[in-house]
């Protein structure tokens, strides 16, 4: 906590950040789910069937893209070509702070609308003693019924009298789980009063999923740091994750039936009525099976040096990013497309209660 109020103290610009003394007293997923505990950031869950694995966040309520990620000051490369970066794909053990910039100012690369996102790895010369840890828990998933391990190490040293500084840090977590999910994906909607405006809403079409995942996640980082005399200082460090999932993917859809028997209205205020209870008379059934295999992967190295002397200041900096996302797979499905007289019938619960709360 300390650290991060400093950090703060310090900045030029509005900051909020978390270091890894935060980080390790939380049971966290993963990165995002750390990031989600400083103010004004929010993580996504409505990633694929509804899991938050993905690990997308919003910076100040705006899309996950309009954020710019780095580590250690430079661009790092997301395997998450059509959004915002991948934080799912990074264990939080191996990060030694996150800070987040809410008003960029000209020393930063442009890109970060909503602001950006920096990860700071360990730099081993600002040690004060020898770092080694290792640990090894393991998770229950209720759903999946599995045992999931994981395992976390960290080495940090300096030699040569304080002027050579070297640091790793590992870990890799098993992983399996399985998401189940129902979604209303559609509703007929109807205006009773004639002013223009819908204000009676029916569901017309369910959607029931279940998702099962099984693989692996590994993330590396890694660094040395060398005095070379009293003026200069050369540095050279390394994120590396990569992220693998075996999936498969079950899906029923009940969809456009031939009539629908509504009941139990919901009043919704000024946005209308809402039937929570729809009875389905010869519906079209889809139903589908997914196996498909993912694999994310993302680096970044970079090279530091230092020169200061009496008043000033000059830093070089070399930087390579790269990422990629392969997906590959097979699915079949199985479709019932005569609604007429099919004997198929389908009843859908919303659970609803009341939707007043939507009321202006």
């Amino acid at each position: 906590m300390e650290l991060s109020l400093d950090a703060k103290r310090q900045a030029d610009s509005i900051m909020d950040g978390i270091a890894a003394e935060g980080i390790g007293k939380f049971p966290d997923l993963n990165l995002a789910e750390s990031l989600s505990r400083i103010t004004g950031v929010q993580i996504d869950t409505d990633g694929p069937s509804g899991e938050r694995r993905e690990g997308q966040i919003a910076v100040r309520g705006l899309p996950s893209r309009f954020a710019r990620t780095q580590v250690n000051g430079q661009t790092m490369a997301t395997p998450n070509f059509n959004g915002g970066f991948t934080f799912g794909a990074f264990e939080s053990d191996v990060i030694s702070a996150v800070n987040v910039v809410k008003t960029p100012t000209a020393k930063y690369d442009e890109g970060g609308l909503s602001g950006i996102v920096d990860i700071r790895t360990m730099r081993p010369l600002d040690l004060k003693q020898p770092v080694l840890t290792f640990s090894m828990e393991a998770d229950y998933e209720e759903l999946s019924q599995d045992v999931v391990p994981n395992m976390a190490m960290t080495w940090g040293n300096q030699f040569r009298e304080g002027t050579l500084g070297v640091f790793a840090s590992l870990k890799w977590s098993d992983q399996s789980f399985r998401t189940d999910s129902a979604r209303i994906n559609g509703y007929d909607d109807e205006d009773t009063d004639g002013d223009g405006l819908a204000d009676l809403y029916t569901p017309n079409e369910a959607r029931f999923n279940s998702r099962q995942n099984d693989g692996e996640r590994i993330t590396f980082a890694g660094g040395v740091e060398f005095d070379a005399n009293d003026e200069i200082r050369i540095g050279v460090t390394s994120l590396y994750s990569t992220y693998a999932l075996a999936n498969r993917l079950d899906q029923l859809r009940v969809q456009d039936p031939e009539d629908i028997v509504a009941s139990n209205l919901q009043d919704g205020g000024i946005f209308g009525d809402t039937y929570s209870e729809a009875y389905f008379v010869n519906p079209e059934i889809d139903t589908e099976s997914r196996l498909f295999d993912d694999e994310f992967f993302s680096w970044g190295l970079t090279g530091d040096i230092e020169w200061a002397r009496d008043d000033w200041t000059v830093t070089g900096v070399a930087h390579i990013s790269k990422a990629g996302y392969d997906r590959w797979g097979v699915q079949s499905r199985r479709n019932i497309r005569d609604r007429v007289g099919n004997g198929i019938f389908a009843s859908i619960d919303t659970g609803a209660v009341s939707y007043t709360h939507l009321t202006l």
